[in-house]
Order: structure tokens, then C-alpha cells, then sequence
């Protein structure tokens, strides 16, 4: 029996739990505002829709897991499971350096134009930072050594 007829004897129950994973998200996603509102935390509420996105890779990883699925449709739905979670989070960083960096040029003191003129080099240079580390951390998943 190959991989696709093997696939459609999958019972259906892990499933839902993706797809309820998909349901539950945007409610995740206004606890998340929420919470950052009560702790008056501006980075909490513009990080939570990102953040929110988790629960579907996370899920995901898990019904492969959970079901009876051939291994290697297993091993690949972990492995994008695994790289959909690094990019959830590194862009949830990325968003989170670049307000902490916002809200330091307009609460700072100093020369306005200076920072004005620094802030998209330093943009640049953060989204370079997260996009190598990304796939740094991608690489390594998949066996590669790329520190050397």
C-alpha cells in the first residue's frame, strides 16, 4: 500500500483538532490583546497576532505524532510544523525589536533627525539579524553545520 492510500485510512479525530486549532486562534489572539492592555503592555498587544499563529503548527506537530500517518508524511509534516514555528517566532521578534526600538527614538532624548536618519539602517540590520538567524536555526534542524 503506498503513502497517498495509507493517508485516507487516517481517522478523522486528530483532524479536528486542526482544524479547531484554526478556530481557536483569533480568540487566542484577543486574549493575548487583552492581556496586554491590562498589563499596559503596547508590545504584548501588537506581538499577539503573531504569536497567536502557534497554535497551529504546534497542533499540527502533534496530531503527526498522535496519528497514524505514514513516517514520512510524519517527518515532513514535523519539519514544517518546526519551520513554521521558527518563522512565527522570529517575526513576533522582529515586530517586538522594531517597536522597542520606535518607542526608544520617540521617548529618548537627543537629536530627532540623527535617530530619524539611523532608524532604517537599523532596521535593515535587525531584519537581516533574524532572517540569518532563522536559517541558522532551519539548517541545524535538518542536519546541516553551519557554524563551521
Amino acid at each position: 500500500m503506498n503513502d497517498l492510500q495509507e493517508f485516507h485510512t487516517i481517522p478523522s479525530i486528530p483532524w479536528i483538532l486542526v482544524f479547531t486549532s484554526l478556530l481557536v486562534r483569533p480568540l487566542l489572539a484577543k486574549g493575548l490583546r487583552k492581556l496586554g492592555k491590562t498589563l499596559r503592555s503596547n508590545s504584548i498587544a501588537e506581538i499577539s497576532t503573531g504569536v497567536s499563529w502557534l497554535i497551529v503548527p504546534l497542533v499540527v506537530n502533534f496530531v503527526s505524532k498522535l496519528s497514524s500517518v505514514p513516517k514520512t508524511w510524519s517527518i515532513a509534516m514535523s519539519s514544517g510544523a518546526y519551520i513554521l514555528v521558527v518563522i512565527i517566532l522570529m517575526s513576533a521578534l522582529r515586530r517586538l525589536m522594531l517597536s522597542s526600538m520606535g518607542w526608544a527614538t520617540r521617548h529618548l532624548p537627543g537629536n530627532r533627525s540623527t535617530a530619524a536618519g539611523f532608524v532604517p539602517l537599523i532596521q535593515n540590520l535587525v531584519t537581516l539579524f533574524i532572517v540569518f538567524l532563522a536559517t541558522i536555526l532551519i539548517l541545524q534542524h535538518f542536519g546541516y553545520d553551519v557554524w563551521s
